[in-house]
């Protein structure tokens, strides 16, 4: 029996479901609550795509191999022209609202491209304080849209953490499964969708563009920000903005744009914090505790992130 089930009793799954039934009806909701993950897993490998600069470096033999097997994109990935099998976004704070109307821009530039993706929307609680996010969110309304039951997974130090993932492991949350009706998170996207790797039943997980030591994201790049596609409002438009979110308009050999005085030097998922793990310091739990028991391995795609060497490389 997989103990983990019983969740769906709880107070909070029915909760959920409430918060579903009101955005979308009943019918819409059983549709969108859970997801067939076994009929799309055509490789034993999964490449995980994400935003880091070093995106750009990658040689067409690189995206050849890339291509050859499952991808999955998350956030900014809608710039990058190649479309993955399966794709995450996160649900905005409202103090990120102009990031909702760039979201929502994006999709609809990309909504045929991704018609046939497995799009997962993230936090389903974000509803409660923001209501009107999905009022016109173009993914929402694509055929295979999956909108989770979410949970985070507790524990502020390493042992903390690898006790918790002991625990789901023996109630079966990291089994192998035909379909998925929740979503594990801790500490950043990266995090939850190698869980889903996991689960989904690879064999192989490689981090591509997960750099996490500098602060730079492929889609500033002259290319993509001179593209047809939009961009993040002008900094003097809305400095407060900016401000906030400064590691968003950074580019390399390039002054940041004015108003933006404090820069970050590294990624905010690989800046300690308080209270909280890195996220190397949690992969490597997840790693440790439910990857290598299952003969399942993680990779850094190359040897420039932070998570080399301790995530070997695999294209070098």
């Amino acid at each position: 029996m997989n103990l983990f089930s019983i969740k769906k009793i709880t107070p909070p799954y029915r909760s959920y479901l409430s918060i579903l039934d009101k955005h979308f009806g009943r019918l819409r909701r059983d549709a969108i609550a859970s997801a067939d993950i076994s009929s799309r897993r055509k490789s034993d490998t999964l490449f995980i795509l994400g935003s880091g600069a070093s995106i750009n470096t990658y040689a067409e033999s690189k995206w050849h191999e890339i291509s050859r097997h499952d991808t999955f994109g998350f956030n900014m990935w809608l710039y990058h022209e190649l479309v993955p099998t399966y794709y995450m976004d996160e649900c905005i704070k409202p103090a990120g609202a102009p990031f909702l109307k760039l979201a929502v821009e994006l999709q609809r530039h990309r909504l045929h491209d991704y018609r046939n993706t497995l799009v997962i929307l993230k936090d389903y609680r974000r509803l409660l304080e923001y209501p009107e996010l999905l009022d016109d969110y173009p993914f929402a309304h694509l055929p295979h849209f999956f909108f989770p039951y979410s949970r985070e997974i507790k524990g502020e130090t390493p042992r903390q953490h690898m006790r918790q993932l002991q625990i789901l492991s023996l109630q079966g949350a990291f089994r192998r499964k035909k379909s998925l009706w929740y979503w594990l998170t801790k500490r950043g996207s990266v995090y939850s969708i190698v869980v889903f790797g996991i689960i989904a039943g690879y064999r192989r997980i490689v981090l591509c563009g997960i750099d996490l030591n500098n602060p730079y994201y492929f889609y500033r790049a002259e290319k993509y920000r001179k593209g047809p596609l939009p961009q993040l409002p002008d900094p003097a438009s809305d400095p407060d903005f900016a401000r906030q979110f400064a590691h968003y308009y950074l580019m390399p050999d390039a002054p940041p744009p004015a108003g933006i005085d404090v820069l970050p030097s590294v990624h905010p998922s690989h800046r300690p914090q308080a209270g909280t793990l890195t996220m190397l310091e949690a992969l490597r739990c997840l790693r440790d505790v439910v990857a290598r028991p299952r003969k399942i391995e993680i990779y850094s795609a190359l040897q420039s992130s932070a998570l080399y060497p301790e995530f070997p490389s695999f294209f070098e």
